[in-house]
């Protein structure tokens, strides 16, 4: 997704999914489980889509539609972490010219998040890791969306000296995501226990489902 905009400056907002699968025994005594049950062994998979929302032509100075969600496309129920990276880049692809996003303290890209995803705010769905990644506070069911996290980009005026060296520079906005899917069956054995240690060992932090089977907490 490249796009042209005025005094010859381009946004490259480009997304990313990186998705993580576990496999542990715990899990795979769940499945043995329902083959015992049933004589039929449904594999469950995890897919997780990064959908966004982007103009074809973007205009310098004013706010930019760019819309993300992260939505489950897969058959289980998941625990999911985002980050995001950003930069600028001058003189074209080759030349390795990178620029940073700030200039004097000021942001260049100002980017608009969602008030849903400020983890700053208790009703925040989000929760940082103090290492890079953000965590969802809930469980994303198969189907579900995180709803938005972003809703827009501002970029500075280029006209104004201190921003010169930005005016043929291309901006890139990466998110990733990675998920560990959640075992939350009624036929799951020590299931509190498998989604601790499964969440422990994949992201390096405990997520803890409470009792109303949708929030989750999050621990070192």
């Amino acid at each position: 997704m490249r796009n042209r905009i005025k005094e010859k400056s381009k946004l490259l907002l480009f997304t990313v999914g990186m998705i993580a699968l576990l496999g542990i025994g715990s899990t795979f005594s769940f499945l043995k489980l329902e083959v015992e049950k049933t004589n039929n062994l449904t594999a469950h998979n995890t897919d997780v889509e990064i959908k966004e929302k982007f103009p074809d032509n973007p205009k310098t100075g004013k706010d930019v539609t760019k819309e993300v969600e992260f939505v489950n496309k897969g058959s289980s129920s998941v625990f999911l972490r985002m980050s995001y990276t950003e930069y600028w880049q001058a003189g074209g692809a080759d030349t390795g010219n990178l620029l940073s996003n700030q200039v004097g303290n000021v942001d260049v890209a100002v980017k608009n998040w969602n008030k849903s995803f400020n983890p700053l705010r208790e009703s925040s769905n989000w929760v940082s890791g103090s290492d890079g990644w953000y965590y969802y506070k809930k469980v994303l069911k198969s189907g579900a969306s995180t709803g938005l996290v972003l809703d827009s980009v501002s970029f500075q005026n280029f006209a104004a000296e201190e921003f010169q060296d930005y005016k043929k520079a291309d901006y890139h906005l990466y998110f990733r995501t990675e998920v560990v899917q959640c075992s939350d069956g009624s036929g799951t054995l020590n299931k509190d226990a498998v989604n601790e240690d499964a969440t422990k060992t994949v992201f390096g932090k405990k997520g803890q489902i409470q009792q109303d089977g949708i929030t989750v907490t999050w621990e070192n």
